[in-house]
């Protein structure tokens, strides 16, 4: 089974639990910090992911890494992956489950590439600019300086892009000149 279909119905399934107990908001903090783990060490993914290691010992390392920094749901969440063999996918049911819950709280991604570094107030006019063109209640922007631009910016949000760079009106310009000869 592909690691989207595994991801989706873990994530599928722990949502809906932690809708029904009520403890959605505290899951969400959880699989953030399952994500951070699996994005801050590399060996720790490895592991999860070398079908050499056996599945008491995976569990015995997931269990001390995160056993009282993530709630009883979510432990025992872990358990019964890791005993399903599924373990290796918890970055992609993170992933997954944050999508969810973005989704049930109006909440959109975007990404934004600059040449230089924004301060408070342009940060949050690229904020509003996402938050009217998609009518999302919040907006999670990451920006990023981005030299190889020129000038301008490029601003993913969601599933759109608007490549307002230097770099890639001069490729237009190039592609419009050569297209004449």
């Amino acid at each position: 089974m592909s690691d989207i279909k595994v991801a989706s119905r873990y994530a599928k399934s722990i949502f809906e639990l932690a809708s029904e107990k009520g403890t959605l908001e505290q899951t969400s903090q959880d699989f953030k910090l399952i994500e951070e783990v699996c994005e801050q060490n590399r060996e720790f993914t490895l592991m999860l992911k070398n079908p050499i290691i056996d599945i008491s010992k995976k569990w015995e390392i997931v269990k001390a890494i995160f056993e009282g920094k993530v709630s009883d749901l979510t432990l025992r969440f872990l358990q019964v992956v890791n005993d399903k063999k599924r373990i290796d996918h918890i970055r992609s049911i993170a992933d997954s489950f944050e999508a969810r819950y973005n989704e049930k709280n109006g909440i959109i991604k975007a990404h934004l590439e600059t040449t230089f570094q924004l301060d408070a107030e342009q940060f949050s006019q690229f904020e509003q600019i996402a938050l009217a063109r998609t009518g999302a209640k919040a907006v999670q922007l990451e920006a990023a300086v981005n030299p190889a631009l020129i000038g301008g910016y490029i601003f993913r949000i969601g599933d759109q892009m608007i490549d307002n760079s230097v770099k890639n009106r001069l490729t237009k310009l190039r592609q419009s000149l050569t297209a004449k000869v």
